[in-house]
């Protein structure tokens, strides 16, 4: 799936790249915007819950996931090419939902406004893509920083250390701490920060 063109600095090309320069890149709106939703409203590691229907319809697909900040989002589909398709979601959430659109056609995403209450009924028009979002609230604080307790950590071969990492604000609702090392053949850390020379450089 391409998700852009190019066109060639003094290369040859067909008529169809003459809107771009030479030597830059354009988008492919129509493939483009079928993954534009997910990656902009579907971090990494939200976890995705399962959907009761009350029947499988193979043009008009539903999906929805929690952000680690605990957003619900659903993402509609319709990929009837004539038809608008309405989904009437029971979310069992009595909160608001701001609306998002991409089409193949559209450069821009298309905000579509709030529905209110459990129960949401989003129509969609055909060959497009909805992403519903619920509202942020006070239980849903997204982390801003992460404050180290020792900016370095000298360790000799064999040695040990252990760095503490502090996720701030104190009432962000996701405050999970991944540990990684460049090269852990050199220096390894654990799940809790517990870091590990093993050889020099």
């Amino acid at each position: 799936m391409d998700f852009g063109e190019s066109r060639e600095i003094q290369g040859t090309h067909s008529e169809k790249y003459n809107h771009i320069q030479e030597g830059e890149w354009d988008y492919n709106y129509q493939n483009w915007n079928s993954i534009r939703g997910f990656l902009k409203y579907m971090p990494w590691d939200s976890v995705r819950y399962t959907v009761d229907e009350d029947e499988v319809r193979y043009d008009q697909r539903i999906m929805s996931w929690k952000t680690p900040e605990g957003k619900l989002v659903i993402a509609l589909t319709n990929r009837s090419s004539n038809d608008y398709f309405q989904f009437h979601l029971n979310t069992g959430l009595d909160t608001s939902f701001h609306g998002y659109r991409y089409t193949p056609q559209g450069q821009d995403e298309i905000g579509l406004g709030t529905m209110q209450g459990s129960e949401i009924s989003p129509m969609l028009p055909p060959l497009s893509i909805e992403f519903w979002v619920q509202e942020e609230d006070d239980s849903m604080k997204m982390a801003d920083s992460v404050v180290l307790n020792q900016t370095e950590l000298n360790l000799t071969v064999g040695g040990e250390g252990n760095l503490t990492a502090t996720v701030l604000p104190e009432n962000a609702a996701n405050k999970n701490v991944r540990w990684t090392s460049d090269d852990s053949t050199i220096a390894a850390v654990d799940a809790n920060g517990k870091s590990n020379r093993c050889k020099e450089r």
